[in-house]
């Protein structure tokens, strides 16, 4: 990280200490005494745990880890049905590994985690072994919707399908989603 830079001469103020963090509020690593911000801002993301039976994960937990096999973040539900956890997870490009397992009664674990809009971006059970590359783009992944987005990474059910919707036109749209009243055409 630079924290000084220019040319001779130079007539500048530098404040010590310098403190190098994430300067973002709305990230979880928000550092409010970072003077210079270092790129390291993370995004928080909602890990919900389920056990059918009630008695929590039986050993099982839910961990992520990094390209580098670093162990990011690892959860589990001590006791219970239900529980959460708020992950802070950085945009990694090269992926993280998610896997869930390692204890007793695996069929009565399940989890989803939801990015900070509440959308489920993955979900799983026990034993699961799985990719998690951010930053997730929301949007519709179906090419044929008339709002398909190529770039989206997880469908968000947001497809849209106009064309006419009136059962007694010739070329009514069973499919459709959105009322395109202009294109149908009726019988003479």
């Amino acid at each position: 990280v630079t924290i000084l830079s220019g040319g001779a001469p130079y007539n500048d103020v530098l404040c010590l200490p310098v403190v190098v963090g994430c300067m973002d509020p709305s990230a979880c690593n928000y550092d409010a005494l970072a003077t210079i911000d270092d790129g390291s801002c993370s995004n928080t993301y909602t890990l919900t745990m389920i056990d059918s039976y009630g008695d929590g994960w039986n050993g099982n937990t839910f961990d992520v880890t990094d390209a580098s096999g670093t162990l990011i973040s690892s959860s589990t539900l001590s006791s219970g049905a239900l529980g959460t956890d708020i992950l802070c997870l950085a945009d990694d490009i090269s992926c993280y590994t998610v896997t869930c397992g390692g204890g007793s009664y695996t069929s009565e674990v399940s989890w989803t985690l939801a990015n900070s809009a509440g959308v489920t971006i993955l979900s799983g059970g026990a034993t699961y072994t799985g990719s998690l590359c951010l930053p997730v783009i929301t949007g519709c992944m179906d090419p044929l919707a008339s709002n398909y987005d190529p770039s989206a990474t997880i469908d968000d059910g947001s497809c849209t399908y106009p064309g006419c919707m009136d059962m007694m036109a010739i070329n009514y749209c069973s499919t459709c989603n959105v009322n395109d009243s202009l294109s149908c055409v009726y019988p003479s």
